[in-house]
């Protein structure tokens, strides 16, 4: 790869882009336009070799072979991501929204709640409580802040 790119620039122009197999192929075509040089053998080296290293991979979406070659693991174990990923997309789909509810401590009656507004499950449970207001997030990274009325 380098013989073919290092007259121009160095290695942290590719090191420093993900780029998928298409947008590399433009690339290619654009250096190829401005005057680099390489054997049709060369050019598709290195098109695998920053498609391979240099590409972003949906870990989520991705199929077992897709896993096994940009992870550069055996099937068997890409396989085995996949099934702990379906399992948790399960998981996820039988599981019921959150619902955050503010008690009174002297009474354990219900001053609010946050109904339908969550939008999936907590997946560690945990709260954070500042001024006033209390902090978590879902199972999608999402955050919510709910803030309590302050009585002055």
């Amino acid at each position: 790869m380098f013989k073919v790119c290092r007259d121009c620039h160095g290695p942290e122009s590719v090191l420093a882009h993900l780029k998928t197999r298409d947008e590399w192929n433009k690339t290619l075509d654009e250096m190829s336009a401005n005057g680099a040089t390489g054997s049709d053998q060369e050019w598709t080296d290195i098109l695998e070799y920053l498609v391979k290293h240099y590409s972003p991979i949906a870990v989520n979406k991705a199929t077992a072979t897709e896993l096994a070659a940009a992870l550069d693991v055996a099937g068997a174990v890409a396989e085995k991501i996949v099934q702990a990923r379906t399992q948790v997309e399960a998981r996820v789909q039988r599981s019921q929204p959150a619902i955050l509810y503010a008690l009174d401590a002297a009474t354990g009656k219900e001053l609010w709640s946050s109904g339908s507004q969550v939008t999936s499950f907590t997946h560690n449970g945990q709260l954070s409580i500042a001024n006033g207001r209390v902090y978590f997030t879902i199972y999608d990274n999402t955050l919510y802040c709910f803030g309590f009325p302050m009585e002055h």
